[in-house]
């Protein structure tokens, strides 16, 4: 199975010493069935104290607590994962009718209430048309179809990164980066009640990719036969051995890399790069 190995490394400046600092770090590529963590290890500059959490979804986090007049702070993490290949193309499809049943129940609503409602990021503009669901179209086809869609959309365009932009923001000039991608094609997903989750992880890098120099976001849909599916509007592709999962949530709020609290009369910046390589069969042999 491939292995990859990844590099986080980021660094924060702070104008003014700061009187205390709490900041929780959400970097940590998930172990599950599909992803095997072989080994992870990270870095502190300055030591600090330092400790495992879980966020609202139960993913592994690491809050830091750094002490009196710190000027920067330097945090370098270091994993090697193993992959397990899916092909999303390979489940045994239900038909519309079916699926309709599934998404329909009232059970099923309840138990994804949260993924199926919209969230400041993704609701979408009154008179914006955007794909519908067809009667007789599968989930997954439809899911397809609104992936080219979003992707064809937006521009990709770094000078338009911001935590704020919403889908009406991001409209407006049809710029943005992969959180605006995948918090637009949320957006669409819950219009037509299917239930989706917005991801963040790694993605190794390929010709043409966008967003794999950073920490990168994609959706989740749940596609019924198949379960909760990856699809990456950014890049008009699918979830694969190629993308690194950290965690999921509702949209950006639940799954930000960086949070804290810092009491200082300055202000801060954060400096970051991400480096993903898949490993040589040759070196593996060795």
């Amino acid at each position: 199975m491939p292995e990859f190995a990844i590099e986080y490394h980021a660094v924060n400046h702070y104008e003014q010493p700061f009187y205390e600092a709490i900041l929780e770090y959400l970097i940590f590529p998930l172990q599950n069935e599909t992803q095997h963590v072989i080994r992870r290890s990270y870095t502190l500059n300055p030591v600090c104290a330092a400790f495992y959490s879980n966020n609202v979804n139960g993913f592994r986090t690491l809050r830091c607590r750094l002490g009196a007049e710190t000027e920067f702070f330097e945090l370098h993490m270091e994993a090697l994962i193993e992959k397990a290949p899916v092909n999303p193309f390979e489940y045994n499809p239900y038909q519309p009718d079916q699926e309709m049943a599934v998404l329909n129940a009232h059970e099923f609503r309840v138990d994804h209430y949260d993924y199926l409602k919209q969230s400041h990021f993704t609701r979408l503009p009154a008179e914006w048309v955007y794909p519908a669901l067809e009667p007789e179209e599968q989930v997954f086809d439809f899911c397809l179809r609104v992936n080219g869609f979003v992707f064809k959309c937006l521009d990709y365009d770094t000078r338009h990164a911001s935590v704020h932009n919403t889908v009406e923001d991001v409209l407006s000039d049809h710029r943005g980066v992969c959180q605006d991608f995948a918090h637009l094609m949320l957006g669409i997903l819950r219009a037509n009640h299917i239930p989706c989750r917005y991801v963040t992880g790694y993605l190794n890098p390929g010709p043409g990719h966008k967003g794999s120099a950073a920490i990168h976001a994609w959706i989740e849909a749940y596609i019924p036969g198949n379960g909760w599916t990856g699809f990456d509007p950014t890049n008009n592709l699918l979830e694969d051995v190629h993308y690194i999962k950290i965690a999921h949530g509702v949209d950006l709020d639940e799954c930000q890399t960086l949070k804290g609290v810092v009491r200082s009369k300055g202000n801060n910046r954060t400096e970051y790069e991400v480096h993903v390589r898949e490993l040589e069969i040759q070196n593996l042999q060795q």
